[in-house]
C-alpha cells in the first residue's frame, strides 16, 4: 500500500471539508489529462524534499526515502503535486512534508484521513485510527 499526499499552491481553504473539495478540483484541474510544467514554487518544493531524501534509484541514499514513486516531478503539473510515500514512512514522513509545505506557504491534503495538513503526530494517527480500527497504525 501507499500513502498520498497533494500540495499545491493557493490559499489555504477554511476547513477540511472544503479543503477536500479544493484538493478533488484540483487534481481535476492539473493532474488527471494533459500536464503542464510544474511552477517554479512547486519545482523548488520538490528541489527541498529531494535535498531531504533523494528520489534517485541510483543513489544510495535513496533506501531511506520515503517515496514510492520517482521521480517526484513526473506527478506535479502547474501548481499541483502528488506525493507517494511508503506505508513504512507514512507517518513521520507526512508530518516533515506538510511542515516543510507550510514554511513554504503551500497548502497539503491528506486523502487517507481527509484533513489538511499540518496536523501533529498525534492528530494524525488518532484519526488513522479511528478511521481504520484501533489496531490499525500508520508504522
Amino acid at each position: 500500500m501507499a500513502y498520498q499526499l497533494y500540495v499545491w499552491e493557493g490559499e489555504r481553504p477554511a476547513d477540511d471539508a472544503a479543503g477536500g473539495r479544493e484538493c478533488r478540483e484540483m487534481v481535476c484541474r492539473h493532474l488527471v489529462g494533459d500536464k503542464t510544467a510544474p511552477t517554479a514554487r512547486i519545482r523548488a518544493f520538490v528541489d527541498a524534499l529531494t535535498a531531504q531524501w533523494s528520489d534517485d534509484a541510483d543513489d544510495p541514499a535513496s533506501i531511506t526515502s520515503p517515496w514510492v514513486w520517482t521521480p517526484l516531478l513526473d506527478d506535479a503539473s502547474g501548481p499541483m503535486l502528488l506525493l507517494t510515500l511508503d506505508d513504512d514512512m507514512a507517518l513521520i514522513g507526512s508530518v516533515i512534508i506538510a511542515s516543510m509545505a507550510e514554511e513554504r506557504g503551500l497548502v497539503v491534503y491528506d486523502p487517507q484521513v481527509e484533513l489538511l495538513r499540518p496536523v501533529s503526530e498525534a492528530t494524525a494517527a488518532e484519526y488513522w485510527k479511528q478511521r481504520y480500527g484501533t489496531g490499525a497504525s500508520l508504522n
